[in-house]
């Protein structure tokens, strides 16, 4: 008996797809949203970003949003948006995160400007890992940024061996580094 073939499609988010934006925006940032139980401060963390992801405006709204699914089920997210503006989302995205309260939003440095095409965040559902979903969610974003004619950025925690190579296969190259919330990441940009 054969192995049915899944199919991978991609669509545009919604503002009904919030929590799974949210959840997977955390995930990216190694919040660890698929082992249970979640702790009160995730699910705190969830519930805030969800309600953002429900805006228009915002770093993580469901308008930046990018959902690939396989066989039609959600098995990743991509957010990815145009440099340009990039300061005032962060600082308005912030204020609506208390995780972020205190934080002097200002003096970090920004992950990218204009003339670039940001990808701010990639995650993959666990089970559905190993499966091209995220290097699928890539490559729609780099399409999308040439045919917006940005270059595409985006920035790795240097010790992300795995995510290296990933962004490496489909073009991008390290340029650089920033520190932003406590830590250095390498900036990458997508080869012309």
């Amino acid at each position: 008996m054969s192995t049915p073939i899944s199919t991978l499609t991609f669509r545009p988010a919604t503002a009904d797809d919030a929590a799974f934006i949210a959840r997977h925006v955390l995930e990216a940032l190694h919040w660890e949203m698929y082992q249970e139980p979640l702790s009160v401060a995730q699910q705190k963390a969830w519930r805030e970003l969800t309600a953002v992801a429900q805006r228009p405006g915002v770093l993580y709204s469901y308008e930046h949003a990018t959902i690939g699914l396989i066989d039609g089920e959600p098995a990743g997210l991509l957010v990815a948006y145009p440099g340009e503006g990039y300061h005032r989302m962060r600082r308005d995205t912030f204020a609506l995160i208390s995780a972020f309260s205190g934080t002097e939003v200002e003096a970090i440095e920004d992950e990218t400007q204009s003339g670039e095409y940001y990808i701010d965040s990639l995650a993959v559902v666990p089970r559905f890992r190993s499966r091209g979903v995220g290097r699928g969610l890539l490559l729609q974003a780099v399409e999308q940024a040439r045919r917006l004619a940005l270059r595409p950025t985006l920035l790795v925690d240097p010790d992300n061996p795995r995510a290296q190579k990933l962004y490496t296969s489909v073009g991008f190259h390290r340029e650089g580094e920033i520190f932003a919330f406590g830590q250095t990441y390498w900036r990458m940009i997508s080869r012309p």
